[in-house]
């Protein structure tokens, strides 16, 4: 891993893990940028994929997150590098990506792309406008909008209701396995959580416009029971929206899993 950059972004060391909305505080000068009263993102390549059905998706850099299974590690785990884009140089490059490509789906992945917010309004409600057949996914830890750092209704208003959709990925059924996946502190799934009763209390829909997924295979059955009686109480239609994030045991997931002490029951082989 980069070193100098794993450590600038906080690292996963100490007592209790790191402070996730600290990290994303020191990161964000550093990638996302403000630049003339635009704000600029990092980005790592550009790229379209068979997920969705077909999509484009531009990789970030920085992220308020370690997780071990992390499959991006090698710039969401960094605060440099990358190119510098503007919204509109970021949504021309994805459209350019996208061209004679069969694409549903427009995303920013890698990194936590709720980390430049201003950014990422910009960037959606471009892309959208654009390609009118496409929807914009968030892929999303969902720790900003849980702790009320970023309001998913500004994103919702410039793109439009039914154009954007949040994917907000859970990593642990309980606190204690949260904080040895992520290196955080256990108390930061709970804003997990919340931040599916923000997008809830937005007004948006369960299926339509939001979704959590779940990464399975890492916590006992009856803490699974217990995190889907949580989601249920936000919505009773949460828990059959739920998505199975299986992990893939790629050689550099296998060996930190084993070195943080835990052991999947389900995965995937590369």
């Amino acid at each position: 891993m980069p070193s100098r950059d794993f450590m600038l972004c906080g690292g996963v060391r100490g007592t209790g893990g790191f402070d996730p909305l600290l990290l994303a505080e020191r990161i964000e000068p550093l990638v996302a940028p403000w630049r003339g009263g635009v704000q600029l993102r990092r980005y790592a390549r550009f790229r379209w994929s068979r997920h969705y059905g077909g999509n484009v998706a531009g990789d970030v850099i920085g992220c308020n997150l370690r997780c071990a299974f992390c499959w991006a590690w090698r710039f969401a785990f960094r605060a440099t590098g990358g190119e510098l884009l503007e919204p509109a140089s970021a949504a021309r490059r994805l459209i350019r990506t996208a061209r004679g490509k069969p694409v549903y789906v427009a995303r920013l992945t890698g990194g936590e792309p709720t980390i430049g917010w201003s950014h990422l309004i910009d960037l959606a409600a471009r892309v959208v406008r654009n390609m009118p057949s496409t929807v914009f996914v968030v892929e999303t830890n969902g720790i900003l909008i849980g702790a009320g750092r970023v309001d998913p209704l500004e994103l919702v208003s410039r793109a439009g209701r039914g154009r954007v959709f949040f994917r907000v990925s859970i990593k642990a059924a309980e606190p204690e396995t949260f904080g040895k996946v992520t290196g955080a502190a256990p108390w930061a799934l709970d804003l997990q959580l919340r931040a599916l009763e923000k997008l809830a209390e937005a007004g948006l829909e369960p299926g339509r416009d939001y979704r959590p997924a779940l990464v399975v295979g890492l916590d006992p059955p009856e803490a699974v029971a217990r995190l889907l009686e949580r989601i249920a109480s936000i919505d009773p239609r949460l828990p059959g929206e739920v998505e199975p994030e299986v992990l893939t045991l790629y050689p550099h997931a296998r060996l930190e899993l084993g070195r943080r002490g835990l052991k999947p029951r389900v995965y995937r082989e590369p």
